[in-house]
């Protein structure tokens, strides 16, 4: 395997293992959880680099792969741990969300995090290790590819362009802070441009299928629309009365019962549905059962080849 494919290997049996406890917790698979692979991705695939970057210096030095590996996972492996820590209980924190997505998707996150942590100092190291005692013992003289990209004497393409940039910034340190300052003031300047508030008006215009005419106060433009008789004042109530209907009929907060939390049996598309029963299965005492045949419901009028 290439020395660039062993931390994504990790992140692959993380997001393997986030899925997997996903699945026996019966935890949703949703539009949130999809992005937990990714997420954790980004995060940690730095961590895995660090790892990786300390054992082969410390490799060409000593030639010793468990010893570069137990000497990185003491130094570099502290590191990844205050990082990894801190980054498990920011997710964590979602866990006091009133929303069950979000409360789900802290937790997995935080699984994550926690996983990948305890591959990089355990199933990463064993890797190296195993890839280069292998060599070792094939007699192999080119140097680890690994060796050269972190060696303290590596003269790649890489540390000549940092050299350069280091160069810039210790030979002209006022130069550099004063650009820098000029770009942040230009950022904060640019922050007071932010809007804090959705564009609820024009997506109610979209929703209705009209060009709804509304001020720049949120709310205040859909009373004026109503006013003006550019939306139907009764029309809005009884849309607003039937959202409060639906959502009456759905949702129960007490209970923790939300869109979602349980399948919708009506039909057997989205769930198993009808086939709970019908499945040919459940007999009675004399031998009859309920058949899953089709047409016991339902009369095929055509047939689609």
């Amino acid at each position: 395997m290439c020395i660039r494919d062993r931390p994504l290997a990790v992140i692959v049996l993380t997001a393997a293992w986030i899925y997997g406890l996903m699945g026996w917790f019966r935890l949703p698979f949703t539009l949130v959880s999809v992005i937990i692979g990714p997420l954790v991705l980004g995060i940690t695939l730095g961590n895995l680099v660090y790892m990786m970057g300390r054992f082969y210096e410390e490799f060409g030095m000593s030639r010793e792969p468990r010893q570069a590996a137990h000497k990185a996972v003491l130094t570099v492996g502290v590191a990844i741990f205050l990082a990894c820590i801190t980054t498990f209980f920011g997710f964590a924190s979602f866990g006091f969300s009133d929303f069950d997505v979000l409360q789900e998707f802290g937790y997995m996150a935080a699984a994550g995090i926690g996983i990948c942590f305890i591959f990089s100092v355990t199933f990463l190291p064993a890797m190296m290790i195993r890839r280069e005692e292998r060599r070792m013992r094939k007699g192999t003289s080119r140097t680890p590819r690994g060796v050269k990209i972190f060696s303290v004497d590596a003269r790649s393409r890489i540390d000549r362009f940092l050299g350069r940039i280091a160069d810039l910034s210790q030979g002209s340190p006022v130069a550099v802070v004063v650009v820098y300052g000029f770009v942040l003031l230009i950022c904060v300047m640019g922050d007071f441009r932010h809007t804090t508030t959705p564009d609820l008006m024009k997506e109610v215009g979209k929703r209705l299928g009209m060009d709804v005419k509304f001020t720049n106060i949120p709310f205040t433009g859909l009373f004026a629309a109503v006013q003006s008789g550019q939306i139907d004042a009764a029309a809005l109530e009884k849309s607003v009365a039937a959202l409060q209907t639906i959502y009456q009929r759905n949702v129960f907060p007490v209970m923790n019962v939300t869109f979602g939390v349980y399948p919708d049996n009506i039909g057997h598309m989205a769930s198993q549905g009808c086939f709970r029963c019908h499945d040919g299965s459940h007999t009675a005492k004399d031998g009859s059962s309920i058949t899953s045949d089709c047409e016991s419901c339902h009369r095929m009028l055509d047939e689609v080849p």
